[in-house]
């Protein structure tokens, strides 16, 4: 797939500005680049939004404590990586949304989005056998 340029905004800061997703060699790596100013938290959380709207499981968490910045800045740009292991194999069209970090055992969704990326297909063989 393409990478994605997104423009949504955050109050918070943290704006996912770039997505690329590698489906292969699997697992699937949704690789993401967000930006981040001197006001965005420490850290946040990573999450698949499920863009179905038969989806009976709409939101999965990925990554929890992702640090927001690079050392000693204030302001700039990162990129991180997640797998799609955590979608358990369950195929469709997701988005990334980082995400307050508040988790808990009994988070089903995340509590405050900051921002989401553009959709990307997830098939059966971007999972591993």
């Amino acid at each position: 797939m393409a990478p994605s340029t997104v423009t949504r905004r955050s109050s918070s800061g943290i704006t996912i500005v770039n997505l690329d997703y590698a489906p292969q060699p699997a697992p699937g790596q949704p690789i993401f680049t967000w930006s981040y100013t001197k006001d965005s938290p420490d850290q946040f959380s990573v999450w698949f939004f499920n863009t179905d709207p038969k989806a009976s499981n709409t939101w999965v968490l990925s990554s929890s404590n992702f640090p927001t910045r690079n050392p000693n800045t204030t302001s700039g740009t990162k990129q991180g990586r997640t797998t799609v292991d955590a979608l358990r194999g369950v195929v469709g069209t997701y988005e990334i949304a980082l995400c307050k970090n508040n988790i808990t055992a009994k988070s089903p969704s995340p509590s405050e989005v900051y921002s989401k990326s553009n959709p990307f297909r997830v098939h059966k063989k971007d999972f591993q056998t």
